[in-house]
């Protein structure tokens, strides 16, 4: 437990000023060489800095046995729920112990400060703005890597937000999603894929045609130009639902993408009640985004009066149900004219921002044979 919650540690700096006090002699060591780092560096070290930094202390047997010992199997996140539930435990019989001496002794104000700061530290260990924050991805936006929608996005697409795509059909719904984890996975994040229309030889197709050109890279070399990873599962059309997303996932996602919201299956019957169907599965999908911890993505059909419109396509412009607009965080809507997509142009505008300003236009050459959104020349 203790090795899990010091290599937590590593990857999120901000708790090595959570108070933590190993009992393990090994574990003690390890921490005494890191405050050793910090005082002679002046910040704390990630974990590769700290293995090559052990390296010049000690033999290649004793770096060993410390390297097998921080890749230890137990989760780090539940190692470290534990041992801060422990550090609080703690903190709070201290200050309960100080808050009865004070009392005894009269001061009912030093009592109360006491209770209320001893503890309080293990909740919010100190947070070094500048060394910090490239660390604390849990807390980071994803970017789409197109900054006229990042901008507006406060960064991109945000943790526990719900962003929907609208726009009618074989307008390039599917398009955009591809290219928001496209660009997830350039910034080193981790990328969930379900699809509910196309097949998985269809989709992973796709992503050949924007990744590799259909093998005109190749498929080692587009690797070491994205940091992320990428899961692509298919589900049954109608008969898979958000719950199923959510047992599928093997891992910790920061974007989840679902292709798309019309073709999931609603969590009960609703008895051919299609608008509370809907209503059913973007609520879900908002659900899946606070329990995962990340961005969850899908698409919307609007109506077919839409489709090759010189009127702006609004969020409550949604085929069937105005529930996805009303419950998502972020509202994209696809408008072109006939003119534009036969000359391959897409104007994507923000309808909807809960957390940024909305109304503002975004403009993309759409390069369908290679399912490629590029910013227009000039």
């Amino acid at each position: 437990m203790e090795y899990a919650f010091i290599k937590h540690c590593f990857d999120h700096p901000v708790f090595w000023s959570a108070g933590f006090r190993p009992t393990e002699p090994l574990a003690v060591f390890i921490l005494d060489e890191v405050k050793a780092y910090r005082d002679e560096y002046d910040k704390y070290p990630n974990f590769r800095t700290f293995m090559e930094y052990l390296g010049t202390r000690m033999d290649a047997q004793e770096l060993e046995l410390v390297e097998d010992h921080l890749n230890t199997d137990i989760d780090q996140k539940f190692a470290k729920n534990e041992i801060l539930r422990s550090l609080e435990t703690q903190s709070l019989k201290s200050a309960a112990h100080e808050a009865l001496d004070l009392l005894e002794e009269g001061d009912v104000k030093g009592a109360r400060s006491a209770m209320t700061t001893i503890s309080s530290v293990y909740y919010q260990p100190s947070y070094k703005y500048f060394e910090d924050r490239r660390d604390f991805a849990s807390h980071s936006a994803i970017p789409t890597g197109y900054v006229s929608l990042d901008r507006p996005l406060s960064g991109g697409m945000q943790r526990r937000k719900l962003g929907i795509v609208m726009g009618p059909r074989s307008a390039g719904k599917s398009m955009v999603l591809l290219n928001l984890a496209v660009g997830a996975m350039y910034f080193g994040f981790k990328v969930f894929y379900a699809t509910f229309e196309d097949s998985l030889e269809t989709l992973v197709g796709r992503f050949d045609q924007r990744l590799s050109g259909y093998g005109e890279l190749p498929i080692n070399r587009v690797k070491k130009m994205y940091g992320g990873d990428l899961h692509v599962q298919e589900f049954m059309t109608k008969q898979h639902t958000v719950a199923d997303i959510d047992s599928a996932l093997d891992f910790q996602p920061d974007l989840i993408i679902v292709d798309y919201i019309d073709v999931v299956r609603a969590s009960r019957d609703y008895r051919d009640a299609r608008r509370h169907e809907i209503e059913d599965v973007t609520g879900g999908l908002r659900a899946l985004s606070q329990k995962r911890d990340c961005a969850v993505w899908t698409a919307k059909q609007t109506g077919k009066s839409t489709k090759h419109s010189s009127e702006t396509v609004e969020a409550e412009d949604s085929f069937e149900s105005y529930a996805p607009a009303q419950i998502a965080d972020v509202v994209l809507t696809i408008n072109q004219t006939l003119e534009e997509k036969q000359a391959e142009k897409m104007r994507l505008i923000l309808s909807k921002c809960k957390y940024g300003p909305d109304g503002i236009t975004a403009r993309f050459d759409a390069i369908y044979n290679r399912m490629l959104l590029r910013v227009p020349k000039g």
